[in-house]
C-alpha cells in the first residue's frame, strides 16, 4: 500500500482542494497529485474525477474515503499501542456505536467501567449502522452497539433489549396525549421519513405496506436530531424509536404504536476472534444498562 498516497488522498478529501491539502502536507501540488495517481494505480480504481476544475471524488472515492480514514487512524494508534505495551496496559476495548444509542446505552456503561476498573481503557467512535457492520467485520473494533438484525457473514450478534416503536408528534397534535396509536389512524398524516435505505426507513415502509396504508412523506431526513426538530415545529409526524436526544424530550410527544414490531438493540462482535477479558467485562456492563434502559422506557411510555 502507498501510505503517502493514502495520506494525500485523505487530506484532499478533508481539505476539499488539492491546493489546500498540499499546503497542509507541506508539499507541492504536483507531488501530491503524483502520489494520488500512484495510489489509484495500485488500487486499480479512479478516486477523483479530473474533468472538472477541482478534484471531485468519484463514487468509488467517496466509499474508499471512510476505509482510508480507518486505516490511517489505526496507523496513528501505533505509538499509543507501543506505549501501552511498555506500561503493561492491555485492557483497552475498541467500541463503535450508533449515534442514537451513544447517550443512553454506551455512555452510562463506559462511566461504570472506568469507575470500577482504574486500568481500563476504551476507544469509542460514533457512526451510523452501515459502518458499524463493516468495521466490526474488519476487526477494527471489539464491540459494536447497533440495531438488529445483521446478516454480515463475519459478525456475531447478541440481542441486548427491545424498545417500542413510537410515533413522534408535536404536543399540539390531537393524538399527543393518547396512550397508543394504530397505524390506520396515521393514514392522513404528513410524515417526516427516514431514508429508504436506512434500517428505520425500511422498517417504517414495511409497517405501512403490511397495513395497506399509503403515507404522505413531506420530507426525508437522515439525521435523528433534525427529525425531532421538524416534528417539534409541527411539520409532520415520524415513526421512530424512543432514543431521541435528551434536549428534545420536553418538546415532543412519544406515543407507542400498536401491533408494530419493537426495535431490537444488539452487540456486534467480529467472529472467529477470542474476546479479551476486558471485552467480555464491558459487554456485561452494556447488557445490564440495556435492560435497565428497556425497563425505564417502558415505564415512561406506560407500557
Amino acid at each position: 500500500m502507498n501510505l503517502k498516497g493514502l495520506q494525500g488522498f485523505a487530506q484532499v478529501m478533508a481539505a476539499g482542494t488539492l491546493a489546500a491539502a498540499a499546503k497542509n502536507m507541506n508539499i507541492s501540488e504536483s507531488a501530491l497529485s503524483r502520489q494520488i495517481m500512484i495510489l489509484e494505480s495500485v488500487l486499480g480504481v479512479t478516486l477523483f474525477d479530473r474533468t472538472k476544475r477541482n478534484l471531485a471524488p468519484t463514487l468509488e472515492g467517496e466509499a474508499f474515503y471512510y476505509e482510508a480514514e480507518k486505516i490511517l487512524m489505526s496507523i496513528d494508534e501505533i505509538p499509543r499501542i507501543v506505549q501501552a505495551i511498555k506500561k503493561g496496559v492491555r485492557e483497552r476495548v475498541r467500541v463503535i456505536v450508533m449515534p442514537r444509542m451513544a447517550p443512553r446505552v454506551a455512555v452510562p456503561s463506559i462511566v461504570e467501567a472506568l469507575a470500577e476498573k482504574p486500568d481500563f481503557e476504551i476507544t469509542v467512535e460514533v457512526h451510523r449502522r452501515t459502518f458499524i457492520e463493516r468495521w466490526v467485520a474488519a476487526r477494527h473494533f471489539d464491540i459494536g452497539i447497533g440495531a438488529l438484525p445483521s446478516f454480515h457473514a463475519n459478525i456475531d450478534t447478541e440481542f441486548l433489549c427491545s424498545l417500542p416503536t413510537v410515533i413522534l408528534m408535536a404536543h399540539s397534535h390531537p393524538m399527543a396525549n393518547r396512550s397508543s396509536v394504530r397505524l390506520e389512524e396515521l393514514a392522513n398524516e404528513d410524515f417526516i421519513s427516514s431514508p429508504a435505505g436506512s434500517l428505520l426507513g425500511k422498517e417504517s415502509a414495511t409497517h405501512f405496506e403490511n397495513a395497506g396504508i399509503v403515507t404522505r412523506s413531506r420530507i426525508e431526513v437522515s439525521q435523528s436530531a433534525m427529525v425531532c426538530d421538524l416534528v417539534a415545529q409541527g411539520i409532520g409526524v415520524a415513526i421512530h424509536d424512543p432514543l431521541i436526544p435528551e434536549s428534545m424530550r420536553p418538546n415532543l410527544a412519544m406515543v407507542p404504536l400498536e401491533n408494530v414490531a419493537k426495535m431490537r438493540l444488539g452487540l456486534f462482535f467480529p467472529n472467529d476472534v477470542v474476546r479479551s477479558s476486558a471485552t467480555n467485562y464491558l459487554a456485561d456492563v452494556l447488557r445490564r444498562h440495556a435492560k435497565s434502559l428497556q425497563t425505564q422506557i417502558d415505564q415512561d411510555l406506560g407500557i
